[in-house]
């Protein structure tokens, strides 16, 4: 629709620039030729009327010549009284010669010095003043002339006067100034339909040559968008054997040539987008949580696939142990002994492993060595780096070929044989941190069972002895005493010992949920340490991972305080929702303590606890008194 609406845009500019400046010419020359005519009609009708009353003064004046009695009775009789006999006597002498002038168009009067109407050929203005008429007052004032001008009832009228010679009157002729403008309003419309006629004849004239012209361009138009449309098989034929024909045929060989290049485009698109896919699928295999054997043997078995190989493998530098397979797919690609290289060549390193990609498209160029002998008849080896160190090869070999690689295959390879090389890094580095943490962790152990358990049991074994020699001595009651200080000993060591046991599990949070986890910290430690336990939940909603963390250290940290601390046979965790937000509470009926004594001192975890409140945008309030136990308050609102 558009398209249409800019063709029509197209021929309506056309049509306009050729013809607007004519049509504004010619609409001038007519409003020129109308008013020149106009105001030529003004002057000569102004000219034939101030001639003519002028003619028709001086031939009344020698009528009245022929009459001299006429012009004095006038002047000593009263002429404007209802006398019939004197007004028939005027009509009979002027009349005639006023009324001839006057004609059917207009009027004419004859007035005397004080502007009076002596005569009128409209017999009611007889008698009357227009001493007000410009006429008037310039032809007494002598003059003779035209002038546009009203008459009394207001119409617009041309006025010729002159002075009648030897008399003290004046002749006034009046004609419509409509019925003077007829004559220019036929020649004003005869000049607009000739107008009409010299803009329309070109116009339509113009508007089909332009068709003739734009109809090739719309259908170059509709071509261009099928071809935007991805319709490449779109041709036009113009034969005007002008620039249009010649258009067209550049139009034509221009959509061959996208054709041609958009086909090669999809083939090279498809081929990368098979390749990045590979890339893809290589790096989500690679970075899978698996062993690293099975993750490298399915990314090898991917390349084999994407380039239609057979046998493919990675071997890893082992120290003291050289090339050692790590993954293989189809049989074993030995680059040493397939290559037949020698122990120590130039751009070999010792173990047999090349230090830049070697593509061998046709092995026979090796001189028909081990490899043409086993059916290889392509191979590229790869090597494995990562932060400019060697870790190993990739080795990738067909029984079909000789097998060209495309520069694009081997810069698809590099990218895969980075990615491998990054992967082997990698476990190998988080093999090393797992070893570290192992150590380290065993060290802690080893410390905590040291400064706590190892000790307790020493004075366990202390107290042992005691009371064995209380028991040996007789004094059951010194040895009882003892006996009730050795199981006290025992079962904190016992809690002690659950808690280190309960520390090397892996972190329970993500596998259990946190209600799960505080279920199982009550079970496995508390619970097994001799307490009595409860687990309060009630519907909290759903909690982020950072928030849920925050709440299982608070309450790992109030549970150890109770184990170590309170001395208590009872706790309870309570864990739900207010209308505030979610409320959690660690209680115990231990011995309680000092709080101020305690923060001052920084001691049972206080400080940590409250900056884990902090960090999820909880507030961490702690209630306890000697004797009267303790309580742990956590208040989360809901934004968090």
């Amino acid at each position: 629709m558009r398209l249409g609406i800019r063709r029509g845009n197209l021929r309506a500019k056309i049509v306009a620039w050729s013809f607007v400046p004519t049509i504004i010419i010619l609409a001038i020359v007519m409003v020129v030729n109308y008013y020149g005519f106009q105001r030529l009609t003004e002057d000569l009708v102004f000219t034939r009327d101030e001639e003519l009353t002028t003619m028709a003064a001086g031939q009344l004046a020698l009528q009245l010549a022929r009459e001299p009695d006429l012009l004095v009775l006038v002047s000593a009789y009263d002429v404007y009284q209802d006398d019939p006999t004197f007004q028939s006597l005027v009509v009979s002498l002027v009349g005639g010669t006023i009324s001839l002038r006057a004609g059917s168009a207009g009027s004419a009067y004859l007035v005397d010095d004080s502007g009076r109407v002596i005569y009128h050929t409209v017999s009611r203005y007889r008698g009357q003043s227009f001493s007000g008429q410009v006429a008037v007052q310039r032809v007494l004032a002598g003059e003779r002339g035209t002038v546009r001008t009203v008459d009394p009832d207001g119409v617009a009228i041309v006025a010729s006067f002159a002075p009648v010679p030897d008399t003290p009157w004046g002749l006034v002729n009046q004609e419509s100034w409509e019925t003077l403008g007829a004559a220019a309003r036929v020649y004003r419309q005869l000049l607009f339909g000739l107008l009409v006629l010299a803009v329309v004849v070109p116009t339509v004239v113009t508007a089909i040559g332009v068709r003739q012209i734009t109809q090739p361009m719309d259908r170059l138009a509709d071509a261009a968008g099928q071809i935007a449309r991805g319709n490449f098989e779109q041709r036009i034929q113009v034969s005007t054997g002008d620039i249009l024909e010649e258009l067209a045929e550049q139009f034509n060989h221009m959509a061959t040539r996208l054709q041609e290049s958009y086909t090669y485009l999809e083939q090279r698109v498809a081929v990368r987008t098979r390749e990045l896919a590979t890339l893809n699928e290589v790096a989500f295999v690679l970075s899978e949580p698996w062993d690293l054997e099975p993750r490298l043997t399915r990314a090898v078995d991917i390349v084999l696939g994407l380039l239609e190989m057979e046998m493919g493998e990675v071997r890893l530098l082992r120290e003291g142990a050289g090339l050692v397979p790590c993954a293989q797919c189809g049989p074993a690609c030995d680059v040493p002994r397939l290559l037949g290289l020698p122990a120590e060549p130039a751009g070999v390193s010792p173990a047999g492993l090349p230090t830049e990609p070697l593509v061998v498209e046709n092995t026979y160029d090796l001189g028909g060595g081990q490899a043409w002998a086993e059916g290889v008849r392509a191979m590229i080896v790869l090597p494995l780096r990562a932060k400019d160190r060697l870790l190993g090869c990739m080795t990738l070999a067909t029984r079909r070929g000789p097998r060209p690689f495309t520069q694009e295959e081997e810069t698809l390879l590099r990218s895969v044989s980075d990615q491998v090389g990054l992967a082997v890094e990698n476990a190998r580095l988080h093999e090393e941190a797992r070893q570290r943490a192992v150590a380290e962790e065993r060290n802690r152990l080893a410390r905590e069972l040291h400064d706590s358990v190892a000790q307790m049991l020493y004075g366990v074994t202390l107290y042992a002895e005691a009371t064995a020699r209380q028991l040996t001595a007789g004094d059951v009651a010194v040895a009882g005493e003892q006996l009730r200080v050795l199981r006290e000993m025992a079962q904190d060591a016992l809690r002690e010992m659950l808690l280190s046991v309960f520390a090397l599990r892996p972190s329970v949070l993500q596998q259990e949920g946190l209600v799960g986890a505080l279920r199982l910290r009550l079970e496995a430690v508390e619970g097994r340490g001799g307490l009595a336990t409860e687990l309060d939940v009630g519907e909290v909603g759903r909690l982020s991972a950072e928030c849920e963390e925050g709440i299982y250290g608070i309450v790992q940290e109030a549970l150890n305080n109770v184990l170590r601390h309170a001395q208590a046979h009872h706790v309870v965790v309570r864990l739900h929702q207010d209308g505030c937000g979610v409320v959690l509470e660690v209680a115990d009926d231990g011995v309680g303590f000092d709080t101020e004594s305690a923060r001052a001192h920084g001691g049972l975890g206080l400080v940590g606890m409250a900056e884990r409140a902090a960090r999820i945008g909880g507030q961490l309030r702690v209630v306890s008194e000697p004797g009267a136990g303790t309580r742990v308050i956590l208040q989360i609102d809901r934004a968090a």
